[in-house]
């Protein structure tokens, strides 16, 4: 996951999309969606005290709660526009600690946090589907890249 997180941004660079890569807020998501790639792959692949494994979950839970609502954002500048955005962005990342501290304050963190990320992802397939529906692209110049004939 931490590799594609970081391909993604590669990738986008590589398509000519300097667009796409001067927005913070997506070039922060794919870098949380990394750090998150390489902190479960330490959770889940290396033995470790459980305090520790407890504090690397809890790192591991904000970062992804912020990198979705890093996401959501990106959706509401597509959809509504860079002012639209801009207000939501502080909602939007204070739903996410929001996601995280329901989850800390009550068991079931992960479920708290899938909740989450299921309505974030509800939210992006109507967004793009009334933009696909209605002819609008956010798509910026030069996306999707076109192949190279060898």
């Amino acid at each position: 996951m931490g590799l594609a997180a970081a391909g993604g941004i590669r990738s986008a660079a590589g398509a000519g999309c300097a667009a796409a890569l001067e927005d913070p807020a997506l070039v922060l998501a794919f870098a949380l969606i990394a750090l998150a790639a390489a902190l479960g792959a330490v959770y889940h692949g290396v033995a470790l005290p459980e305090r520790t494994r407890s504090r690397l979950w809890q790192i591991l839970t904000v970062c992804l709660s912020a990198a979705i609502s890093l996401v959501a954002v990106g959706v509401v500048h597509d959809a509504w526009g860079r002012q639209a955005a801009a207000r939501s962005l502080p909602i939007l990342l204070s739903a996410g600690l929001l996601t995280y501290g329901l989850g800390r304050r009550f068991a079931g963190l992960f479920l708290v946090f899938l909740a989450y990320q299921a309505l974030t992802l509800i939210l992006a397939l109507g967004a793009y589907g009334w933009m696909a529906l209605h002819g609008t692209s956010p798509a910026p110049a030069g996306w999707p890249p076109e192949r190279r004939s060898a």
